[in-house]
């Protein structure tokens, strides 16, 4: 990821390619031949997010997921506690984006205190 990094800082290799893109294994769909899955497996969430879309943006993004930390914090010590955790998870494994499985619940849970949707109970 540092190589890609260095070589495309500003414009990033793309979202959701491998680092070395030879070696994507991508499922296709048996009655059309669409490509409908291709596991790209990112261990750290913030180097992964920076080599697919560069620099700029990665810190665009961090900029506004850093926004919605704060709005979090104001749901009290239950809405800090699942923000750290879900920020502090995403250093071991990218499972911010990961819409299926653990990403959804670290994005339902996310937005929900960041959104400040339990700052009303």
């Amino acid at each position: 990821m540092n190589n890609n990094i260095s070589r495309h800082f500003y414009e990033g290799i793309g979202f959701g390619l491998a680092s070395v893109p030879g070696t994507m294994v991508v499922s296709y769909d048996p009655l059309f031949g669409l490509p409908i899955g291709a596991s790209v497996e990112k261990g750290n969430v913030y180097l992964g997010l920076t080599e697919e879309v560069g620099a700029p943006l990665a810190l665009l993004v961090g900029a506004v997921v850093a926004f919605w930390a704060v709005r979090g914090l104001r749901c009290g010590l239950v809405g800090a506690t699942i923000i750290f955790f879900v920020l502090a998870a995403n250093f071991a494994e990218a499972t911010f984006f990961s819409m299926g499985g653990m990403g959804l619940l670290f994005m339902a849970l996310f937005t929900s205190y960041a959104t400040g949707v339990e700052e009303a109970r």
